[in-house]
């Protein structure tokens, strides 16, 4: 998965997002996301937010116009 998620930047984007998105339960959700560049030939993290609790904060939190990878995690909630 590591070498997919290099492959994308370094060859396709500069900049990349990762958005977990986690039920606490059958209501309510819970957002961690990460920022990913490249430097070099290296992946940088940007930046990175855990606990969001609204879809306002998350897009606040996430660049323009930047790809996104996103990651559900289901408990025993449903």
């Amino acid at each position: 998965m590591v070498e997919q998620v290099k492959h994308i930047l370094f060859k396709t984007v500069g900049k990349l997002a990762g958005v977990t998105v986690s039920f606490v339960n059958r209501d309510d959700m819970v957002f961690h996301a990460v920022v990913l560049s490249r430097k070099r030939n290296q992946l940088v993290v940007e930046d990175s937010k855990t606990g969001i609790t609204s879809l306002d904060e998350l897009k606040t939190f996430l660049p323009k116009k930047c790809p996104i990878v996103i990651n559900i995690e289901v408990g025993e909630c449903l």
